[in-house]
């Protein structure tokens, strides 16, 4: 390796992705996707280099007094040649310093932990929506009344909505009639009885066992109305594209995001992004989405939203004094082409996922059902017992009133 003069490359250190490792007599190993890569080029270029970790662990941005942050700084500055961790291109450092052709493009999306499941007291309304409940409860109240009509009046609508209603819910249905039009009804019945109520069963029994998870928020949009609410925070990587673009946005929802995280400064650091103990309950954070993916892609309890805030490209960041700009150009758009960088990353995420897998430890957990639980059986049962009272006593009404009446016909002369 030509050693006629030192390249100084600065870098933030994110497990997995980018890792310096400091081995025998000072020697600076990188190790991570984007660390492996780098190496690829800088064995490239033929020239002795120095890895430099960004004291203050940004990427860069502008700050109000014109001086620069992060790595962006340091390139500008001139303590180092050139700047690479997932660096997004975006105008304000295009003019401060050089970037190689694009290796990765970056789409900040948002993920956090799903709500704890619960089972709301109608969850058994569940199976069907409020158009087929509508559906089934007009039908049931309408087919009485055909047969009434159907019949010329001999049979009771009460009489018969109540059989109906019964066969609903699993009774044996004795109705037999002569007519043939009341027969093709009661067929129609048959097929109804034996499609309603086997789909409500199947449908129940579906939530029961795999409680459906709420996801409060899908889009940007939605994160937005949810921290004016307070309801939620939402963090994003100090000194990132992220947070000025929010900033800067035409969209009123996102600069409204964006001013919230700025006035509570909701920043994070890329270690923190990693760990699921930082994503608790009602905190949601916007990475881009292939970090998110090989952190909490496998992991059930966290949810990844397919919105995304824009596309940036990735790039090497370059002083712009820097002498072998056209080599390294080079040596960028061939590994990209030849599929390196690509490589590396199916292969870091399979060791990071084979990783978590080996720690994490299968726990049962079981718990007595509670009265919150069955709140909508008791519920149902209530009702149940209501409407059965209620026909009581309207069967009592009636026998008294009928009792009357004939009374009435035995004393007349």
């Amino acid at each position: 390796m030509n050693s006629s003069f030192l390249i100084t490359v600065a870098v933030l250190q994110i497990p997995n992705i980018l890792e310096v490792n400091i081995e025998n007599k000072d020697e600076k190993r990188l190790s991570g996707y984007e660390g492996r890569f780098l190496h690829a080029i800088l064995t490239g270029l033929g020239h002795q280099y120095d890895i430099v970790v960004a004291e203050d662990g940004q990427y860069g941005n502008l700050k109000s007094d014109g001086n620069w942050t992060g790595m962006v700084g340091m390139v500008h500055r001139g303590e180092s040649d050139l700047a690479f961790t997932t660096l997004a291109i975006t105008n304000q450092r295009a003019e401060v310093i050089d970037f190689s052709p694009t290796y990765e493009n970056v789409e900040p999306t948002f993920a956090y932990k799903k709500p704890e499941v619960t089972m709301p007291i109608f969850a058994y309304l569940y199976p069907f929506d409020v158009i087929v409940w509508t559906c089934i409860f007009i039908f049931l109240f309408l087919l009485p009344a055909y047969f009434v009509i159907f019949s010329n009046n001999k049979i009771h609508y009460g009489n018969t909505f109540y059989k109906l209603f019964a066969s609903l819910l699993g009774q044996a249905l004795k109705m037999n009639f002569i007519s043939i039009h009341l027969n093709v009804l009661l067929c129609c019945w048959w097929i109804t009885l034996a499609v309603i109520p086997a789909s409500y069963s199947a449908g129940l029994l579906s939530f029961l066992t795999i409680p459906p998870n709420k996801i409060p928020l899908k889009n940007f949009y939605e994160l937005s109305v949810a921290v004016q609410k307070r309801s939620h925070k939402c963090y994003v990587l100090k000194g990132s594209s992220t947070s000025s673009f929010l900033l800067n946005s035409p969209k009123m929802y996102l600069k409204v995001l964006g001013d919230e995280i700025n006035r509570k400064g909701w920043y994070m650091t890329d270690s923190d992004m990693k760990t699921p103990e930082n994503l608790y309950q009602n905190s949601v954070i916007i990475l881009n989405s292939k970090k998110l993916q090989l952190f909490h892609g496998t992991n059930p309890e966290i949810f990844i939203s397919s919105d995304t805030l824009s596309s940036w490209s990735s790039a090497v960041g370059m002083n712009k004094h820097f002498c072998c700009k056209s080599k390294l150009n080079f040596i960028v758009s061939s590994l990209v082409a030849a599929g390196i960088y690509g490589k590396f990353f199916n292969e870091e995420s399979f060791k990071f996922r084979v990783s978590q897998l080996k720690d994490s430890v299968e726990q049962e957990h079981s718990k007595s059902l509670s009265v919150e639980d069955l709140a909508g059986l008791f519920l149902l049962l209530a009702v149940g017992y209501s409407i059965s009272a209620i026909c009581l006593l309207v069967e009592i009404f009636h026998s008294r009133r009928d009792l009357k009446q004939k009374n009435i016909k035995i004393i007349q002369p």
